[in-house]
């Protein structure tokens, strides 16, 4: 490994760093803004072992288009063939 080779994996590794600090912030963000996602928020940091804004994000999708259509997320699937 050269010296620049080193040099440039320090650079991403940093960026890595940054882009997971500012993910953190957008999260925490939104959630200030929007203190409906409040509950989604709490769940996502009990069940993860830090802010992972991409399954926050899913987790936020799925309640905002179940809200959308009518659904409870917690009910049971009705329907089908008896």
């Amino acid at each position: 490994m050269t010296a620049e080779d080193a040099k440039r994996d320090g650079a991403d590794t940093e960026t890595a760093a940054e882009k997971a600090v500012g993910g953190m912030r957008l999260v925490e963000d939104l959630v200030a803004r929007v203190p409906g996602f409040a509950d989604a928020y709490e769940c996502h940091v009990m069940n993860e072992p830090r802010v992972l804004p991409h399954l926050f994000f899913w987790d936020v999708v799925q309640d905002t288009v179940a809200s959308y259509l009518g659904e409870d997320m917690f009910e049971a699937p009705t329907g089908g063939t008896a």
